[in-house]
């Protein structure tokens, strides 16, 4: 048998056929794999905005509350919440000049109920 032999050209185009069926089933699988991971990237950063965003300005209320409403400041340390509000501060910033929304969302009011704590302990 020559090259030039029908049967041996067409079991090479079949072969090609089948490698080239095998490598887009692989690229396939990899874009479905690329799809599951954002959909799990997407899902991290929606809980991670309410953790940071939401959750943790609420869960510093009672402590502000605590402060301006009851006129208490025992036990509540100056340098510390000093100290939060300028890490808060910062984060922000970083976010604002990288352009990062969860950094802004999340600091920015932490930042203002720090700052208040921070008054609260001046005045009180």
């Amino acid at each position: 048998m020559n090259h030039k032999d029908p049967h041996l050209l067409i079991n090479r185009l079949n072969l090609q056929r089948s490698k080239l069926h095998i490598q887009r089933q692989k690229l396939k699988h990899q874009i479905e794999l690329l799809k599951n991971q954002r959909r799990i990237d997407r899902a991290f950063r929606r809980l991670t905005f309410f953790a940071g965003g939401v959750a943790m300005p609420l869960l510093t209320i009672p402590q502000l509350y605590t402060i301006w409403a009851t006129r208490q400041t025992a036990g509540v340390s100056f340098a510390t919440w000093l100290c939060y509000a300028l890490i808060s501060l910062i984060f922000f910033m970083f976010g604002l000049r990288n352009r990062q929304k969860l950094l802004m969302v999340t600091y920015l009011p932490m930042f203002v109920i720090e700052v208040f704590i921070v008054i609260g302990l001046v005045v009180y």
